[in-house]
């Protein structure tokens, strides 16, 4: 199965750097990575067990980013926050990463497509990213992100105010 993206997009006719950014933008990144089911079990299970150990205070996975510049990257945190979405904790997402309740929708949608039988999970794919085609939802999280990382750092510090320092 292949997402097909979609042609005809006044946006993506634009010459020059406007289309390009379009293009990219509205690329269904989440529909092109959820073809497959053996991507979408595996996925699942590291993105699972990740939340469950972030969720226990353990940390089996360490930012290589942060282990070698000592700056965290926009993801640090993400996987506190979403463990404090989960638990309906505003003051833990915003805390740890105010995008964790947008990552525990992108695990739930992962393992969603993983256990759907393999005609819905066509259906469901291409619907996603019929969406992300359409609204460029995914790309323009991304670059929010980035955004939100940017300004973290420039408010919070290096060390986001201590708070990589409270966790192990």
């Amino acid at each position: 199965m292949r997402v097909e993206v979609l042609d005809g997009n006044p946006e993506s006719d634009r010459p020059g750097w406007a289309g390009r950014v379009s293009s990219w933008v509205r690329y269904p990144v989440l529909g092109s990575l959820l073809q497959t089911r053996r991507a979408c079990v595996v996925l699942s299970v590291v993105l699972v067990l990740q939340l469950v150990s972030a969720g226990l205070g353990v940390s089996v996975y360490q930012c290589p980013i942060l282990k070698l510049t000592g700056v965290p990257c926009p993801g640090c945190g993400l996987s506190r926050g979403a463990v404090a979405a989960l638990l309906l904790d505003p003051a833990g997402v915003v805390w740890w990463n105010a995008f964790g309740p947008a990552a525990l929708l992108a695990v739930v949608l992962i393992l969603l497509t993983g256990l759907l039988p393999e005609r819905h999970r066509r259906a469901w794919v291409g619907r996603i990213a019929w969406i992300e085609q359409k609204t460029g939802i995914t790309n323009t999280a991304f670059i929010l992100l980035w955004l939100y990382w940017v300004g973290r750092l420039v408010l919070l510090g290096g060390d986001l105010g201590g708070r990589l320092s409270a966790y192990p």
